[in-house]
């Protein structure tokens, strides 16, 4: 059970809601996009496999696929958000703190590091690529 009314959220749009067990208990935190045919809930990771678990038992008789996915989410808040990012792939509005915001949905698959010359990084770890920064307007 989820604590928002999420019927009216539109394509590429996305909303807050608390995921709560049938006696009201908070379980989680999330933020829903409306995806082409489906929802996608953004939820810490390491609560996932329980929630996943958790709505599982609720699916009965109904034409609903889980599926755990390897993205990550990579929010960008603040009054120039939503211009900043336009044409992202795998943006959706999702104003968390209301200024303006975006969650862009982005490959969580691989263990490359992308990072600068000079970076800090955890010994052991090798560069994959240059980390690429985007700046516009200052």
């Amino acid at each position: 059970m989820v604590t928002a009314d999420l019927r009216p959220i539109a394509l590429g749009h996305g909303a807050y809601t608390a995921i709560v067990a049938v006696k009201g208990k908070l379980l989680a935190d999330a933020f829903v996009h409306r995806a082409d045919d489906a929802l996608l809930v953004v939820v810490p990771a390491e609560q996932r496999d329980a929630l996943l678990a958790h709505f599982e038992r609720f699916i009965v008789m109904e034409d609903v696929l889980l599926d755990a996915t390897p993205e990550r989410v990579l929010t960008v808040q603040g009054p120039r958000a939503v211009e900043l990012t336009e044409g992202w792939p795998g943006r959706s509005i999702a104003d968390r703190l209301g200024l303006g915001g975006v969650d862009v949905m982005v490959g969580g698959s691989g263990s490359e590091v992308l990072a600068n010359a000079g970076d800090l990084l955890v010994p052991g770890d090798v560069i994959y690529g240059p980390y690429p920064l985007l700046a516009t307007g200052g």
